[in-house]
């Protein structure tokens, strides 16, 4: 092996593979070291059950973002996103599917109320306007409000120009619904409960929360904006694994099995990862798919850094709630028709529910009544079971990783009980249906997919850590106080889901930083010299943000004076 690199990717994770991937492309020497024997991370492929194919602790994702899928031609390796469709299915005595068509949606949902049916097809099309309004933004590094380099600030007056661009009503909306708990927005829009909950429980997946904290509501607009939810043809774990060919393609290298004990900084620069037993291999740049916290606080001797990056990194949030429980069954559960079951199955019958669940975890206790999100995908794609069999993988919540009583080993029985009671309490039988049953509790996570805290997303998904706050505002684009370390893990923007939009952000900012790249890419930017470039990007910032921020309160204002006035 070579001793030097022009960049070594920690954890072969999907993002790590996306920066790799990127990075290999551009004819880099790319160094790719993951500590366990699969690839993918969270996506890795295994096979609990004999016979079984799958991603344990991802049952579900985002599909790749399109620039990725074009800019590394994933289609021609043959990787296939299977879309969910329906969304969520609700089993009960009076079910409820919400299908990808919202025509359709509503006409299941006329059938518990006519009013939310119309009431969704409005609701469902301003989270789309949002979303489009905000969709650049998850390919691009997130630019600093006090920052003074002319494309941060071009891309800041976009993202306010874009906002601006929504109108006066859907400003209005977006403005309130940034701080709002998810249960006072969807109880101002619908009557229905159980479509309440099947909206709301998709939304705070992964999220320290309940339906009734402040700041949820923003959920359903993060999640809209991160796309469409399914799984691959082959499970997950076929994203991890069609990058890794892109990495080998391009003369990339992956070492599995291989440990990182400590990344070397000498003059306040990262010049090397320390292997095994103290083997050292450099490079010029050291990327981090690991957390924050184990890339800063783990891998990096605290002398390295000052003691506010220190305290910063410390305080990231990631508090772990979700235990995920795979289930081999010898037959199709009777939740519903087949077609009804090719999405996320919800089990919880309101935003009450949700809420109890959660104020189990608040006090530190595995939830009496968990709310579970559950997926078969061997409907879909036959192959990842032996014939006649099924996989079903579901998602618990609320598990929290912080017990007051008790440790995960003791509850581990526990948990799979409450599980497949709960599934039976939906499907007659289910019990007799179950031929294996594998948990994975939030200490698993961390233990054997290094999720600090069990944490699913490298840290929550709270308003002040998202965008430029994400993990922190020193490290919010993808770069390190300490010179050539970065990150590129679900830990910075936009956070944590399956498109590779963290890896593919962070490869395309060491790119752009590279001898004779920052030039080419202004000039193709601006047709005017860098002190012009400044004074236009400043004013057009000022400009987009003002517009977006005045338009807002004008329309609150002008709301305000109607209400008075009728």
């Amino acid at each position: 092996m070579k001793k030097y690199y022009d960049a070594i990717i920690v954890g072969a994770g999907h993002n790590g593979l996306t920066a790799a991937a990127y990075l290999a492309r551009a004819g880099q020497e790319v160094l790719v070291l993951e500590r366990r024997d699969p690839i993918g991370g969270c996506l890795s492929a295994e096979a609990p059950f004999e016979g079984f194919r799958l991603a344990p602790c991802t049952p579900t994702g985002q599909a790749a973002r399109p620039r990725i899928v074009r800019d590394l031609r994933l289609d021609v390796y043959g990787l296939e996103f299977l879309e969910h469709d329906p969304l969520v299915h609700c089993p009960g005595s009076k079910p409820l599917t919400l299908w990808k068509d919202a025509q359709r949606a509503a006409e299941e949902i006329a059938q518990h109320s006519p009013r939310d049916a119309g009431r969704y097809l409005e609701f469902t099309a301003f989270l789309d306007r949002v979303a489009a309004a905000l969709q650049p933004m998850l390919d691009e590094t997130p630019g600093h409000p006090d920052t003074t380099e002319p494309f941060e600030m071009l891309g800041l007056a976009n993202l306010g120009l874009r906002v601006r661009m929504l109108g006066k009503e859907d400003l209005h909306r977006l403005m309130r619904v940034g701080t709002m708990p998810l249960q006072d927005l969807l109880d101002e829009w619908f009557e229905t409960e159980l479509l309440k909950a099947a909206l709301a429980a998709p939304a705070l997946e992964g999220r320290y929360a309940g339906p009734r904290s402040p700041g949820t509501a923003a959920a359903l607009i993060y999640q809209r904006l991160a796309g469409a939810r399914g799984t691959y043809r082959g499970s997950m774990a076929m994203l991890p694994e069609t990058l890794a060919s892109v990495v080998k393609d391009h003369g990339g290298e992956i070492r599995t099995g291989t440990e990182v004990q400590e990344i070397v900084v000498e003059n306040g620069k990262a010049v090397a990862v320390l292997v095994g037993k103290k083997e050292e291999i450099r490079g010029r740049r050291i990327v981090c798919a690991c957390d924050p916290k184990r890339a800063l606080l783990d891998l990096v001797d605290p002398l390295h850094l000052e003691p506010s990056v220190l305290r910063d990194t410390r305080s990231i949030l990631m508090r772990g709630t979700t235990a995920v429980v795979n289930l081999a069954l010898k037959g199709l559960p009777g939740f519903g028709e087949a077609d009804r079951l090719k999405g996320r199955i919800h089990i919880g019958p309101d935003l009450e529910s949700l809420e109890r669940a959660f104020d189990d975890a608040k006090y530190g206790r595995l939830s009496k009544r968990p709310a579970l999100l559950a997926v078969i995908p061997t409907i879909a794609d036959p192959a990842l079971a032996p014939y006649d069999r099924h996989l079903m993988q579901v998602e618990v919540r609320y598990a929290p990783y912080h017990l007051r009583e008790g440790n995960w080993n003791e509850l581990r029985d526990t948990l799979a009980e409450r599980v497949v009671e709960t599934l039976s309490g939906h499907a007659d039988g289910f019990e007799k249906l179950v031929l294996h049953a594998q948990v994975l509790t939030p200490l698993d996570l961390e233990s054997q997919y290094a999720l600090t805290e069990g944490h699913i997303h490298h840290g929550e998904h709270n308003l002040h850590q998202l965008y430029f706050l994400r993990p922190t505002p020193r490290c919010s684009r993808y770069e390190t106080p300490i010179r050539n370390l970065h990150l590129c893990s679900a830990g910075t923007h936009p956070g944590g889901t399956t498109t590779g939009a963290c890896g593919a952000n962070a490869a395309r900012q060491l790119l752009a930083e590279e001898p004779g790249q920052t030039l080419g890419r202004a000039k193709a930017a601006v047709k005017t010299p860098v002190g012009a470039g400044l004074a236009v990007g400043a004013g057009l910032a000022l400009l987009g943000a003002g517009l977006a921020a005045g338009a807002a309160l004008k329309a609150i204002k002008s709301d305000k004076k109607e209400k008075e006035e009728g």
